[in-house]
């Protein structure tokens, strides 16, 4: 019975140690600011109407980096009679990409040509 509970115990110890040890790393990266950087998102249909580029009527492509320095990329596209539509979220929710940008699909009522809803 002891040594069932030892062979139970000790693997239990091992694994905690290594998940303190993950933890102490990705915490002193993150304070250290070697992680984490500024993240930055620009959509080409973005106008004074549209502040963040989510204009189902313009095609555009909402470009950038997220918060760990890696590039992001997505235009505007067509799926059948949906738009998929991505922008700028000027909140920096996270959802998608790290933080920056989303994306959903819109029904265009009149049908989609070349990433835009036509009108």
């Amino acid at each position: 019975m002891k040594e069932e509970k030892k062979r139970i115990l000790i693997p239990s110890i091992i694994i905690a140690l290594i998940l303190v040890i993950l933890y102490v790393i990705s915490v002193s990266n993150v304070l250290s600011g070697a992680v984490i950087q500024t993240a930055k998102c620009y959509d080409t249909d973005k106008t004074d109407q549209y502040p963040e580029g989510r204009n189902h009527y313009t095609q555009g492509t909402a470009s950038g980096t997220d918060l760990f320095g890696k590039s992001f990329s997505r235009t505007d596209s067509c799926l059948g009679n949906y738009l998929r539509e991505s922008w700028c979220d000027k909140n920096g929710m996270r959802f998608e990409f790290r933080n920056i940008m989303r994306s959903e699909l819109k029904l265009c009522t009149k049908g989609c040509f070349d990433g835009a809803c036509k009108k």
